[in-house]
């Protein structure tokens, strides 16, 4: 069922899944926010321009 259909009731337990939900995404996101942005940097910042 989604929300935007005729007669959606919320219930505590929906509001708990949705918000562990929001906060499990959220944490994935910055973790990977964070390597991708440390990755960079450090390519900028290396000094070793050697190909592999």
């Amino acid at each position: 069922m989604f929300p935007f259909a005729y007669e959606w009731t919320w219930y505590f337990g929906q509001y708990l899944f949705m918000g562990a939900a929001g906060f499990a995404i959220s944490v994935v996101g910055a973790g990977l926010t964070y390597c991708i942005v440390k990755s960079i940097i450090d390519i900028m910042i290396s000094d070793d321009h050697a190909e592999h």
